[in-house]
């Protein structure tokens, strides 16, 4: 979204240098105001993703199981079994966990889905069975 809104800001400057000595119509301006809108949404959608998956979880009700092999993820469809060797890079805070399956596609464990110190318990556990674990 974002190359596309600079793509179009682009697109609307290079039309307005080709009418620069005569009046301009106004589809160049549609195009500036356009690619700016994209790249406004762009950061919004990125500012606020966070919290949409945190809710996401809340609402779907996602329960864990954590051991020596990996993670269980049990919702009311089903479940799923992570183990360890999937999870190819992890990110933690005092806040959160992200655990990546690929570049883009990960994991989101807030602090508030566990209990006394377990999330410390797993920020640890995180950090012995994925490689690249991050703090």
């Amino acid at each position: 979204m974002l190359v596309f809104g600079i793509l179009t800001v682009w697109a609307g400057l290079l039309l307005l240098l080709v009418y620069f000595y005569s009046k301009p119509p106004a589809y160049p301006y549609a195009f500036i105001a356009f690619g700016i809108s994209m790249i406004a949404v762009h950061f919004i959608v990125l500012k606020t993703q966070g919290s949409r998956l945190i809710k996401q979880i809340e609402i779907n009700e996602i329960s864990y199981d954590i051991n020596e092999d990996g993670i269980e993820f049990v919702t009311v469809k089903g479940r799923t079994f992570k183990p360890w060797t999937e999870f190819i890079q992890a990110f933690s805070n005092e806040r959160l966990i992200l655990l990546y399956t690929r570049k883009y596609s990960y994991y989101i464990f807030p602090k508030e889905i566990f209990s006394g110190s377990d999330f410390k318990r797993f920020r640890l556990r995180v950090k012995e069975n994925v490689v690249s674990a991050k703090k």
